[in-house]
């Protein structure tokens, strides 16, 4: 997962867009073990994201996910009926 550091649009977002230059974070920000032919719920540590999204609310414009080329994994979209949901549990 990358930070996204650009505003995007949905109706407008396509993998070029995210190609530009400062479109996301290079760094990590968290990964996702996935072994091939898995199914189900992910979980990725965005506990620094959060953090910042708390801090500056501005600075939220998402995450990217990225995996290798040699790889090929499926992720709904929100057309699917089987939409992706983040959750976000906050301990103060």
């Amino acid at each position: 997962l990358h930070q996204v550091l650009a505003p995007w649009s949905e109706a407008t977002a396509t993998r070029q867009s995210f190609l530009v230059p400062g479109a996301y974070d290079l760094t990590v920000a968290a990964t996702i073990g996935i072994a091939p032919y898995d199914v189900g719920e992910k979980h990725a540590d965005i506990t620094a994201l959060a953090a910042l999204w708390a801090a500056s609310p501005g600075e939220n414009h998402g995450v990217l996910l990225e995996e290798a080329a040699s790889s090929s994994h499926v992720f709904r979209s929100s057309e699917s009926s089987m939409k992706p949901q983040l959750d976000l549990c906050y301990l103060h």
